[in-house]
């Protein structure tokens, strides 16, 4: 039998014998894929996709995974383990039909067995859920708003399961964590429209409707999410706005900032009764809401209704911890996993340094203000907030602008707003013809204008402003899909701040298959942090957070009164035309990213050379299009295809190269020559040794080889190429002679593709 015949013969009457019928999108999903795939430069790797899910009362309860009748269902334990290990759901199996494996997930434990059937809806509910109270049970089965999204992410249906879990349960304080750009306004929507289905409240079940709080720190934030909430009626939908001078009451959910809260006198928010609201969201709850002595520390003490904290990133010593105020997170979902699933883009990170990150004052270069200290160092971090260089920043824009593609959207982060205003002038100096709002500020400084920038960024119809430059404003709340380019141009210190500033790219969009970083700042040193993509690390401390007005951009300090004041140097020409620089790139493998040597490791592991043990070895395969073709198959087999393949090659810049310079690379650590020199060097030797007429048809194929790769050599693609070039098969023989002398040419010119010594 194939799968498909065991499934429809065996599996799905024994599902049914159970009481599950067997109707897709009644109680039971059937082959549906649940993850979009690795996104690659060339595409995306395979999707992760289940055999059967079982529902039932709106609650998904098992994942199946079937195998073809006489294979052994073991071969499939583990794939639906892995798959469980994703989708979280209390039970899974493994089958072919004849045998069955139940896995059935209890907190952290799995208790395995054989069982002669499949538990039916009901004994599943019960055994899933043996603890459900009444409130939970009602509120668990309330299906979600598919109004405007169709179907919800894996992880977005099991972070709402767990947050309404909580809630019913009587939880007062639950922390979700999940990864910038994976949708945790559309979350706290579905929770949201849960509790108001099932006429939730603090009073209890079905008595009245819900009163909703969800607080941000930013004005952005809070209209974001106000405009997310459009599946409700506009009557239930209050702004609270800045500058308020009474809290308004007319609505059920409510959305604000902390700042408007704290405002007047008396703070706004003791306008209300302390049982005012059911549920308060916070939303980036880790940037200072749960710290002790914060301000804002009142508002969330104040009011008595369950406290749902949303963040990518909780606190560890630079500031609040979250876990202190809200406990563990009921669910977690991390860059790292969202890269592997599709549901992100991956990125690169290119790492730039300049002879002039420090710089030392000398009586040559100009002073154009303040009173430098000669031979004073003048370090990175004092860059552009005591001492600016126009030539320095001047430098850096024209690295990176060398680099990308001047039509990629992008987000500039600068030292201070008035450095983002000087490296905006920079850009829009440097590229020539450019239209006008190419580069554009936007910072607090920058009021409604910027705010409309922002805007027409964030249109993907849209390509102007192409290239944003700000300070702290853009750190967060900035829904751009198809960012291509973030630059950092300032310090950041704070791990927590760094994942901000990359969610910003990581967003997928239709032909975007990464993302750049351009790391002039040593930043991307927080890789090597073992809270880059995990838990954060025990506290070592406390300190108080804050924020300016609208918790955006924040002015440069002002200096001690001691102090000298700000600087300003132009370089001597001499010095101006001296300044240099290095680089790195580092590639975003399964854990951190790294450098290209690291990465490589993690795609070829010692299997690979194996397949030809040599130097030697692979050039005698590669040169012969059979053996080169089972070469593929193999590499194909331990999972590196024609995609995988592209995809490296893409990343070590060698896409004008022979993938045999790829392999030759990896394995051997040499130099990869481009497809037209190989051409050319074949030209040289191989061309004397063939008559007229098959050095036309051999330039013909060299031509496709150079433009399309070496998937044109395939034994399989002669015919092909034979008539592309004459017409038709018999064409070709008229001008070439018999298919096995046409043959015989076409594979001895690959061999003089990859004659030994290529450097």
């Amino acid at each position: 039998m194939s799968e498909q015949d065991t499934r429809r013969q065996l599996i799905d009457p024994k599902l049914k014998e159970a009481g599950w019928e067997v109707i897709d999108g009644s109680r039971i999903i059937t082959e549906r894929y649940f993850t979009n795939g690795r996104l690659t430069q060339s595409g995306r790797q395979a999707k992760s996709r289940y055999d059967y899910v079982l529902i039932y009362k709106n609650v998904k309860l098992a994942v199946v995974e079937a195998k073809k009748s006489g294979m052994s269902y073991g071969d499939a334990v583990g794939q639906v383990k892995d798959y469980n290990e994703q989708l979280k759901l209390p039970f899974a199996y493994a089958t072919d039909g004849n045998e069955i494996r139940e896995m059935h997930y209890v907190g952290d434990a799995c208790h395995e067995q054989d069982v002669e059937a499949f538990l039916s809806p009901e004994e599943m509910y019960k055994k899933a859920f043996p603890e459900n109270n009444e409130v939970e049970d009602a509120l668990s089965q309330i299906p979600l708003n598919r109004g405007i999204f169709k179907d919800s992410r894996y992880y977005a249906e099991s972070a709402i399961n767990k947050a309404i879990s909580a809630i019913a349960r009587g939880k007062k304080k639950i922390l979700l964590t999940l990864a910038t750009g994976t949708g945790k306004t559309h979350i706290s929507f579905q929770i949201v429209w849960k509790l108001f289905e099932g006429k939730w409240s603090s009073s209890g079940l079905g008595v009245r409707m819900p009163r909703i709080l969800f607080l941000a720190d930013r004005k952005i934030l809070a209209r974001q999410a106000y405009g997310s909430f459009g599946q409700f009626p506009d009557n239930m939908l209050q702004l609270i706005k800045p500058g308020a001078s009474k809290a308004p009451t007319n609505g059920s959910i409510f959305f604000g900032i902390f700042q408007s809260l704290m405002t007047g006198q008396k703070p706004l928010y003791e306008d209300y009764p302390k049982d005012f609201f059911d549920l308060i969201i916070i939303d980036e709850c880790h940037r200072g809401g749960a710290v002790d002595d914060s301000s804002w520390r009142g508002i969330l003490d104040y009011f008595d209704g369950v406290k749902l904290g949303l963040t990518a990133t909780p606190r560890r010593e630079e500031n609040a911890d979250s876990y202190d105020y809200f406990g563990e997170p009921v669910y977690e979902y991390s860059l790292k996993q969202g890269i592997e699933d599709g549901f992100l883009s991956p990125f690169k990170t290119h790492v730039i340094e300049t002879s002039i990150d420090n710089y030392v004052f000398n009586n040559k270069d100009e002073v154009l203000m303040g009173d430098p200290e000669l031979g004073k160092v003048y370090t990175p971090d004092e860059f552009n907030r005591k001492i600016q260089i126009r030539e320095r920043e001047k430098k850096r824009v024209q690295l990176f602008l060398n680099e990308m593609n001047p039509d990629d959207k992008t987000i500039i982060f600068c030292q201070t707003i008035d450095h983002a205003a000087l490296v905006r002038d920079i850009i829009n100096e440097e590229v020539e013809d450019k239209p006008d709002n190419y580069c554009v500020r936007v910072t607090s400084d920058d009021g409604d204008v910027g705010d409309n920038h922002l805007r027409t960024f964030q249109d993907n119809e849209k390509v102007l402003p192409t290239i944003l430059t700000t300070s702290r404003k853009l750190s967060t709340g900035v829904d751009a899909l198809n960012v291509r380019n973030i630059v950092l141009m300032r310090p950041v210190k704070s791990m927590i701040e760094f994942k901000q500033i990359v969610g910003r790219g990581t967003r997928t969009y239709e032909g975007k298959y990464f993302f750049t970083i351009y790391d002039f700042e040593g930043a991307s040193e927080h890789y090597a942090d073992p809270e880059w993509d995990g838990p954060p690390l025990e506290k070592k401390g406390k300190a108080s957070g804050s924020t300016s007005d609208d918790g955006e951009d924040l002015k440069p300090p002002k200096p001690p009164v001691a102090e000298k004041e700000f600087i300003k140097i132009k370089l001597a020409d001499g010095h101006e035309r001296s300044i240099s620089y290095t680089s790195k790139i580092l590639y975003n493998a399964h854990d951190k990213p790294v450098t290209l040597e690291e990465f490589i490791e993690t795609l070829f592991d010692e299997s690979i050379p194996d397949l030809f043990e040599d130097e030697f070895k692979l050039q005698q395969i590669w040169s012969n299009p059979q053996s080169r073709g089972q070469l593929l198959i193999k590499l194909a087999e331990v999972g590196y295809g024609q995609a995988q393949l592209k995809s490296v090659q893409a990343l070590v810049d060698a896409k004008d190269c022979d993938i045999y310079d790829v392999l030759r690379y990896i394995s051997f650590r040499k130099n990869m020559q481009k497809r037209s020199d190989r051409l050319l060097q074949s030209r040289e030797t191989f061309y004397k040794t063939i008559d007229a007429p098959h050095r036309e048809f051999v330039d013909f194929v060299g031509n496709q080889y150079i433009n399309r790769g070496v998937w044109e050599l395939s034994q399989e693609n002669l015919p092909k190429l034979i008539d592309l070039r004459y017409g038709s098969i018999e064409d070709g023989k008229n001008a070439l002679g018999e298919i096995n002398l046409i043959k015989n040419t076409y594979d001895e010119f690959q061999k003089s593709l990859y004659i030994e010594g290529v450097a």
